[in-house]
């Protein structure tokens, strides 16, 4: 799956991923809505947000990564952070 397609728990599960943090079951993690769990990973990579007409793009101060886009500021820096560590594709995952 295109990193530019991730959204909601999907998403959260690859940052996971990316961050090194093994998730047990029906553990709460979601980078990708929440400030308080997103903002230090921006920090932490130097992320760098902004938005332009509507969409939030992303991307980092290496500029080997590729920029990244989503609806809001969180789900483009956390496409952002999957990418830079799997770049623009993620394996399939079974539910």
């Amino acid at each position: 799956m295109e990193v530019k397609e991730l959204r909601s728990g999907l998403l959260d599960y690859w940052v996971a991923r990316a961050e090194g943090i093994m998730l047990l079951e029906g553990q709460e993690y979601s980078p990708s809505t929440d400030w308080s769990v997103g903002g230090p990973i921006i920090d932490k990579h130097e992320i760098g947000i902004s938005p332009l007409r509507g969409t939030w793009f992303a991307a980092g101060v290496e500029a080997s990564y590729e920029l990244q886009e989503g609806d809001t500021a969180l789900i483009a820096a956390m496409r952002f952070r999957v990418a830079k560590t799997y770049g623009r594709d993620v394996p399939d995952v079974e539910n």
